[in-house]
């Protein structure tokens, strides 16, 4: 024990040696070690941490600084080097900090000097930085220990005071960095300066607080106020005041209960209590929201410079002639907008309520400013107004150079108090099983009410059901249905929450998922305990809607799944058949999740994979392994007869397992018809590529476009058709990509051979029938063929007989022209032949500007006959002179290079303007794009983004080039996965009837089709719904994505995928918003249907074909339906109209009968044969002749209508025949001349008083015209009167139309007389009367007018009297009751009745003859 006690003597005495050298050699350190406190904190301050506050130094003098010095701390030093004694005592800094010590660190070395250092006003001590040797970061000075708070240190060059033995040549002074050690003080009080205070809203003031002691250890503070709905303030004790009141202002110190808290009156100001701001990114068309017109870039993430950290803006390369602007309206009594000012800040004119009321300049000299107040109005009357803010085309004087350019930032209305309406919750119903629960989120609506932080209240109706907890969490107790109420103290606004409880759910479960996003296996977790049952959408008729469902299963198989629909009824009863939905299971297929290239290493085979489900598989049962999604497709067509409303269905999945699981379906047709893609203004363009359907359905070469070739193609095509796709494509030269295709499939639609005479000839048959096939499938537009831009073309030459290769080395070589000059001389008038030269483009792809000029030359040089070839092109127009692109027919320009900009608008324009169609395409390196991995609503955003820009449509390279592992996997060497196919083939490569399978994201572009031109139908029918639609195009949102690992473009995130798919969604929304407003504004006018119906409806069946009057009638049938359609919108009004005329056109009247007519002509040609016929007098045979002639030249193809003219002459024939006259006897001279003689006996003297009475009468009447004709006529005669409502023909065939020109022709008659149904004209003269209607009875001047039969026309003797008008006639014929201004003078060169004259001169004969007899008799 002694030994042992000596051993640890003697090892303590040593330890305690070793530790006093070490003292006397690093005294400094040791001090250090010693006095430090281990509960201090450390402060670094670099020498870089220059300034004027605490913990920052102030330098002074000529200081220089030293970088990249990697012996120092962060690399960098402040020194000073003198080589004489002229910076003595000038050189100096400064360094203010709080705690307890201080330490200097930096280099000492063999000319460095002494300095100073004083610690506030105490003593200096010298410092000397010598050492004979380099040493780095070295401790050069320490205070010792200091009274805890602020200091100032202060250091000084002392050049002369050097006491080393170098050769004082050069001095100098290193200062790397500052220790700054503070022992823990525990805070004890706070206080905060200026104390109570009061304020006007609007305003702003900044508090400061200060914590006790000083040197404290903790010296943040927290603010708050007492009533965040009045006040708010910032971190930094930046009060902001926005509501009339008293509140408590705090200031409490971070980690304890240290506070305190002065008062601050907020006072009104401008005629208002409140006051609020109104951020830029606000957007919307409520009140206190912002509405862009015009192009709009945003800044993001600027809180330094922005309210908020965000500014929109715009400029002229942005706009372009377009002249940006935005509105604002709100509820209140002043506004003010702030914006940034600059040297290129324009001039605003601002516009309240409509009118002008300022210009703004945002100019400014200096650099840009921000935050600045631009316009504040007056007061207002307190209500609702409009603010208007347009960037103008004005500068201001000496400043017209610089670029035009708008901003916004925020604004702020004053305001008074504004009520809650009603309260609003984050949903209608929950459904939820038993012991779930489920949040209810409420909220104020109006949602600028000034009511904030409202206090609501939650109660159960029944709490056996479900209960829920004063923070609005339900939680479901049994099966069952209860009410949540959400209500709001001290008030009575209240919001109703269904509630339903179900049982747990078996082992597969259903749940109804969006569209939008694929659904993994990895969401298996996540779906399988989401409860969604419900589903609901719109549309419109004749449209579509897309659903899917996913099922999940838990720990068992299920078996036979089966989904189900329903019909669907609405509100009225009326049914949409389950016909209507198709059902389709999804399934997966493996897709890398790169670009196929070598990336990192691996291509597609060797990159990560993903199982996708990307295809539109089948319906019918399958069976679903356990632990597994399974995801299912719904379309549900909604037909154009479909009533509108709101329907309701079930969509039902069965198994073998357990119950039925039953989802509810609802959507809301709205009262409008969909355009049928055909109709579709904005064109869609997919790739097409036949040689590989061909090859992967094994059609061997002897039967590509053969029939089962043909019918697969058509099947494949249809829904491309169906999409509205509008171009075709193929390639005329047989030549792959330069890396193969996916199939390997070559092939040229044009083939080509080298005849013996080294002409070459050119083989169409494959060429004439896939663009056959696609005419027939209207699928006609353009179109495109592809390869002839390749440095080669392979042929056939027939002296060899063997298949060679000419090179072209590269396009535009004089082996190129005369390759394709040769070609098209001999194309285009084949495809003249077909009719299809205006259509037939060649096409290239992504090639460069001096390629498409040399295409230019080639199709302007090969002109046959004044036509020519056009020139389509996919380009990189950031590589091509505008020059070159206006003269391109077609152009598509990659999704990369376009956006909101003033030179995608200028090209969009500027080709518009010259009759020239501009598309935008996606493809490897855009996104958003329609790859498998892509979330399926990324190819809905491509469709709504092309809309908005303004292209006239879209291209997709890639419709049906597919991988031949597809249903496997889609490895390919190249591209993204899915790129190159936006379809599947069907699953059998041998099926004798293949079905082509879509995908999620084939069918979410095609949704975005018909959405679109839904959206653009009724932008087009009011300015209201213009521009509400264009606000909400133009704020469409975009982002680029970025490369993965694997050389894939795709989103870079999350938050990026999902701002697409949430954009996207915006505008579906805005599409269902504008549908409503227009169904509740519109009008519908059926005045022009009825009209035309009215006119139809007399038309006579017998006079038309069997086969057009159906076709009448069925378009005569629904019109009337229309119009007592309760649906009915203006497209069926306007459909039927025109179904309607259309058939009217289609008419076509039934031949004329020409039995009558035959047989008069073979009576009368038999008659002229007879034997007898020269016992007739020659006047008769002659007019019988005449009438024969007439009739036989009449012609042969009259119709129905005309057959009056065919009786006419029948009737006129058979009364020459009729009157046929015998040649007279001559009859002997009676005894007594004053006896009359009996005809019929001439040798026998009549008796007298017994003449011969025939059965005459003297007038006939036709009742139904009310024309009476009076004179002498047969008993049986009929007056036939016409009167002729269509005259126009009569009227074409006067032939002195100035005779009659100042006359208008009131009524035109058709007057004739029938005996015994044969046409009989009277012996001498006969008075027609005519009745007049009261409308010509009030006409002053009225006259008749003659029309012969060869079209001239006389006014003849006419009179007035009783309703009548009377005329003299001796025939039948057209007569015309004409008016006129002034009174009507018979124009006759002669009369038609015998004039007086001539009555006249008869008399004097009569009176001569019978002067004359009596001197005969004397005579006798």
């Amino acid at each position: 024990m002694k030994e042992m006690s000596l051993i640890f003597k003697k090892t303590m005495i040593s330890f305690l040696c070793s530790v006093l050298c070490l003292l006397a050699i690093t005294p400094n350190d040791v001090y250090a070690a010693d006095t430090m406190n281990t509960e201090d904190t450390v402060t670094i301050i670099d020498d870089s941490d220059v300034g004027t506050g605490l913990n920052k130094i102030n330098y002074s003098g000529g200081w220089s600084v030293g970088t990249g010095d990697a012996n120092s701390h962060n690399g960098t030093y402040h020194y000073v080097k003198h080589n004489d004694t002229l910076g003595r005592n000038t050189e100096t800094l400064s360094v203010q900090f709080t705690g307890n010590r201080i330490e200097l660190y930096g280099p000492k070395r063999a000319w460095f000097g002494i300095y100073e250092i004083q610690i506030d006003n105490e003593a200096p001590t010298l410092v000397n930085a010598y050492s004979s040797t380099d040493l780095w970061s070295e401790k050069v000075y320490e205070s010792g220990t200091l009274a805890a708070g602020e200091h100032t240190l202060k250091l000084t060059f002392k050049w002369d005071n050097q006491i080393n033995t170098d050769d004082g040549k050069s001095r100098e002074v290193n200062v790397d960095y500052f220790k700054v050690y503070q022992s823990k003080v525990e805070a004890e009080s706070v206080n905060i300066k200026g104390g109570d205070f009061s304020i006007q809203i609007g305003e702003k003031k900044q508090l400061e607080a200060e914590i006790l002691p000083i040197g404290a250890e903790s010296q943040e503070i927290e603010w708050s106020v007492s009533d965040s709905s009045k006040a708010a303030i910032s971190a930094d004790g930046l009060l902001n005041v926005f509501s009339s009141g008293e509140i408590e202002v705090i200031a409490k110190v971070k980690g304890t209960a240290i506070e305190d808290r002065i008062n601050a009156e907020i006072q009104s100001a401008n005629n208002a209590d409140f006051i609020t701001v109104i951020n830029d990114s606000q957007e919307g068309d409520d009140y206190f929201e912002v509405e862009y017109q015009g192009i709009w870039g945003k800044d993001e993430n600027l809180p330094d410079r922005y309210h908020n950290g965000d500014s929109h803006w715009s400029n002229s390369k942005n706009f372009g002639n377009k002249w940006p602007s935005y509105t604002v309206d709100f509820i209140g009594t002043k506004i003010e907008v702030y914006g940034s000012k600059g040297k290129s800040n324009a001039i605003y004119d601002i516009k309240i309520d409509g009118n002008s009321v300022a210009k703004v300049n945002a100019y400014n000299d200096a650099e840009r400013i921000y935050q600045q107040k631009l316009f504040e109005s007056d007061i207002l009357a307190d209500g609702e107004h409009s603010l208007t803010v347009t960037l103008l085309d004005e500068k201001r004087p000496g400043n017209e150079s610089a670029n035009h350019e708008a901003t916004f930032d925020y604004a702020r209305v004053y305001h008074n108090a504004i009520p809650a309406e009603r309260i609003s919750v984050n949903t209608d119903d929950v459904l939820l099983e038993k012991g779930m629960t489920a949040q209810l989120l409420p909220s104020l609506f109006p949602k600028y009410t000034t009511v904030k932080d409202a206090a609501f209240t939650y109660t159960a109706a029944n709490s056996n059901v479900a209960t829920v907890d004063q923070t609005g969490t339900i939680t479901a107790v049994d099966e069952g249905k209860t009410v949540i109420t959400v209500g709001m103290k001290d008030s009575n606004i209240e919001a109703k929450v269904a509630v339903e409880v179900v049982k747990e759910r078996g082992n597969l479960r259903a749940v109804v998922v969006d569209t939008d996003h694929h659904y993994y296996q990895d969401d298996y977790e996540k779906l399988k305990n989401k409860l969604n049952l419900k589903w609901h959408g719109s549309a419109w008729r004749n449209d579509e809607m897309l659903s899917e469902i996913s099922l999940v299963t838990l720990g068992e198989k299920a078996s036979d799944v089966e989904v189900t629909a329903s019909d669907f009824v609405n509100e009225n009863g009326a049914v949409l058949s389950s016909d209507n939905v198709t059902i389709d299971f999804l399934k997966e297929t493996s897709a890398h999740i790169g670009h196929g290239k070598e990336t990192n290493g691996g291509g597609a085979a060797k990159q990560p994979h993903k199982n996708v489900p990307d295809i539109i598989y089948r319906g019918g049962k399958m069976d679903i392994e356990a632990n597994r999604v399974q995801n299912v497709w719904l379309n549900i067509a909604v037909p154009e007869e479909a009533e509108s409303g709101t329907y309701e269905g079930v969509i039902t999945v069965k198994s073998k397992e357990q119950g039925d699981i039953v989802l509810t379906y609802t959507f809301d047709v709205f009262n409008i018809v969909a355009p049928n893609p055909e109709n579709y203004e904005k064109t869609l363009e997919l790739w097409e590529y036949p040689f590989d359907v061909a090859k992967y359905y094994n059609i061997d070469e002897a039967d590509l476009f053969g029939e089962r070739h043909l019918d697969i193609l058509r099947e494949n095509l249809q829904l491309y058709k169906n999409s509205g796709g509008t171009v075709a494509n193929g390639v005329i030269l047989d030549c792959g990509w330069g890396q193969g295709n996916p199939m390997g499939a070559t092939g040229s639609l044009i083939r080509y051979t080298k005849e013996e005479d080294g002409s070459m000839s050119y083989d169409y048959t494959y060429f004439d029938k896939w663009f056959s096939l696609n005419e027939e499938l209207g699928i006609d537009d353009k179109f495109k063929l592809f390869s002839v831009s390749k440095e080669f073309a392979d042929y056939y030459d027939k002296k060899t007989g063997s298949k060679k290769r000419i090179e072209f080395t590269k396009v535009g070589t004089d082996v190129w022209y005369a390759f394709w000059s040769e070609f098209l001389q001999d194309f285009i008038p084949h495809l003249v032949e077909k009719g299809w030269v205006d259509k037939t483009y060649f096409a290239v792809d992504e090639i460069p500007e001096d390629q498409i000029k040399h295409f230019l030359n080639l199709l302007e040089q090969n002109t046959v006959d004044g036509n020519k070839l056009k020139l389509s092109a996919a380009v990189n127009y950031s590589h091509m002179s505008e020059d070159t692109m206006m003269k391109i027919d077609d152009v598509s320009i990659s999704l990369y290079y376009i956006g909101r900009d003033a030179t995608t608008q200028h090209i969009i324009d500027r080709r518009n303007e010259l009759g020239l169609d501009t598309t935008f395409y996606t493809c490897v390196g855009t996104f958003p794009n329609s790859f498998t991995l892509n979330n399926p609503a990324d190819s809905a955003w491509t469709i709504w983004y092309n809309n908005a820009l303004g292209f006239d449509g879209f291209l997709r390279w890639a419709y049906n080039c597919w991988v031949p592992t597809a249903y496997d996997n889609l490895d390919y060497v190249k591209y993204e996965a899915g790129d190159t196919m936006f379809i599947y083939p069907d699953e059998d490569r041998n099926a004798a009837t293949p079905r082509t399978r879509s995908t999620p994201r084939f069918e979410n572009m095609r949704q975005a089709r018909r959405d679109v031109e839904k959206f653009n139908f009724l932008m087009a029918q009011s300015e209201e719904l213009r521009v509400k639609g264009q606000t909400l195009l133009d704020s469409l949102g975009y982002t680029k994505g970025g490369y993965n690992a694997y050389g894939g473009v795709y989103a870079k995130n999350e938050e990026e995928a999902e701002y697409i798919v949430s954009e996207t969604n915006r505008m579906r929304a805005g599409l269902v918003e504008l549908s409503k407003l227009y169904v509740e504004t519109r009008t519908v006018d059926k005045t022009q249907l009825q009209e035309v119906i009215n006119q139809y409806s007399a038309l006579n069946q017998d006079e038309y074909t069997e086969e057009s009057w159906a076709l009448f009638e069925n378009s005569l049938a629904s019109a009337n339906e229309v119009m007592t359609y309760k649906d009915a919108v203006q497209e069926d009004v306007d459909k039927a109209l025109q179904a309607l005329e259309d058939a009217v056109s289609n008419l076509a009247y039934r031949d004329a009968d020409y039995t009558a007519l035959d047989t008069a002509i073979s009576n009368a040609e038999a008659k002229l044969k007879a034997d007898d016929i020269t016992n007739y007098t020659d006047a008769s045979v002659k007019a019988l002749e005449a009438a024969l002639k007439e009739a036989k030249a009449i012609a042969r193809d009259l119709n129905i209508t005309e057959q009056e003219q065919i009786d006419k002459h029948a009737d006129k024939l058979n009364s020459a025949i009729e009157q046929l006259t015998n040649k007279p006897t001559e009859p002997s001279e009676p005894d007594d001349p004053d006896k009359p003689i009996d005809p019929s006996d001439p040798d026998k003297p009549l008796k007298p008083n017994k003449p011969l009475q025939p059965a005459y009468v003297n007038q006939i009447v036709n009742n139904a015209q009310g024309v009476t004709a009076i004179g002498k006529f047969p008993k049986s005669v009929q007056l036939i009167v016409e009167n002729l409502a269509d005259n126009t023909e009569i009227l074409a065939k006067i032939t002195n139309k100035d005779a009659v020109k100042k006359f208008k022709f009131e009524k035109i008659y058709d007057i004739y007389m029938l005996h015994n149904g044969k046409t009989y004209t009277p012996k001498g003269s006969f008075t027609v009367k005519i009745k007049l209607d009261d409308e010509l009875s009030a006409k002053r001047y009225l006259g008749i007018v003659y029309i012969s039969d060869d079209g001239e026309a006389e006014i003849i003797d006419s009179k007035v009297e009783n309703g009548t008008i009377s005329f003299t006639t001796n025939h039948n014929s057209y007569y015309a009751i004409v008016s006129a201004d002034s009174p009507i003078v018979n124009t006759a060169t002669q009369s038609h009745t015998p004039s007086n004259a001539f009555i006249f001169i008869l008399l004097g004969a009569v009176l001569i003859l019978a002067v004359k007899k009596p001197e005969k008799v004397l005579k006798d």
